[in-house]
């Protein structure tokens, strides 16, 4: 599993670096002139910092990484942010906390995210991969990968918010893989709220499988798959769907870095997400899914690539990184 760690690292800098760069770029063809406000300190000592649970590992208190920021269109000065909170060193962090200002960033307060033991939440050693997102009314929408450091328990759960940021409710779990082994575990969710529809928003994630729970037959295979799941609530995070597939992959494939981007003008929602496939090198790949209409389920795609058309090759030594325009799926009528 350690070379699956190491492309966890690769992906989130990579979209990273893509993003100054347009950022920059727009930036200097639109504004001819700019003030850059003072910088404010958004965290604070740890909430977490007398929690013992999570080891064994080298925890860093007061350490926040892989922050991310929604602002809520609905309430003029919200904004809602979210990070790890005392990273391990050997993955995830005691718990998720997240920072809300109603002034437009002036002044911010700071909330434990309910997805860990140290938060008196769930009851899992330590969370990661914090994300949010913010619909048209307001609700603000938030995702956790929460796991044992212990053994292979591991979950993908949301929570929800009302009141800008400032408290967190609808705790659910939508999937968990707490089996004797380690046959699964999910990793790197995203969720999207509708930006057109309040109360809807959509999570997807990738889950890694391996052949069976067998760990002595676990060493003698180098095989492995990572499907995109994917689910949804339409009533503001009181329930999730069941997770369903929308990207198939063969063996030694596996999506990673999911995220449903919604076309306003049409209700189509697209997933977007990073393609790890053998020789393992970087290489710019563009796949057109196909356009599907849900009856009853989401379908997914040609799990082997008919609809696909190449958009360049590039390589170098890096473990594989295939960038996609993924899967388009008709968003469905609310029931």
């Amino acid at each position: 599993m350690s070379h699956l760690k190491y492309i966890r690292v690769i992906a989130p800098l990579t979209v990273f670096l893509v993003i100054l760069t347009v950022v920059a770029t727009v930036g200097g063809s639109l504004v001819r002139a700019s003030t850059v406000t003072p910088l404010v300190l958004v965290s604070g000592p740890s909430p977490y910092a007398s929690c013992t649970i999570g080891g064994p590992g080298t925890n860093y208190v007061n350490a926040e990484v892989e922050p991310y920021v929604a602002v809520n269109s609905s309430k003029h000065g919200n904004i809602i942010g979210v990070w790890q909170q005392d990273r391990w060193n050997n993955g995830g962090a005691h718990g998720l906390v997240a920072g809300s200002s109603i002034d437009g960033g002036e002044t911010w307060s700071k909330t434990p995210l309910p997805f860990s033991a140290c938060a008196n939440g769930l009851g899992y050693e330590r969370a990661s991969d914090p994300w949010v997102s913010i619909g048209p009314d307001g609700t603000a929408y938030t995702v956790s990968i929460s796991f044992n450091q212990s053994n292979n328990n591991n979950a993908v759960a949301a929570a929800t918010s009302r009141d800008g940021g400032k408290t967190w409710q609808n705790l659910s779990v939508i999937i968990a893989d707490n089996q004797p082994t380690l046959q699964f575990f999910n990793d790197k969710e995203s969720v999207t709220a509708d930006p057109t529809q309040a109360g809807v928003a959509y999570a997807v994630w990738d889950r890694l499988e391996l052949p069976n729970g067998n760990p002595d037959a676990n060493l003698h295979t180098a095989a492995y798959r990572g499907p995109t799941f994917f689910s949804k609530t339409t009533n503001g995070g009181l329930t999730w769907s069941s997770p369903k597939i929308i990207v198939k992959v063969p063996s030694r494939q596996q999506t990673i870095g999911n995220q449903i981007v919604v076309d306003s003008k049409t209700g189509t929602l697209y997933d977007f997400f990073d393609l790890i496939t053998p020789p393992f090198k970087v290489t710019d790949h563009r796949q057109h899914g196909d356009r599907l209409r849900e009856r009853s389920q989401y379908r997914a795609g040609d799990p082997n690539g008919r609809h696909h058309s190449r958009a360049g090759h590039r390589s170098c030594d890096w473990p594989a990184l295939h960038r996609l325009a993924g899967l388009a799926l008709q968003r469905p009528p609310l029931r």
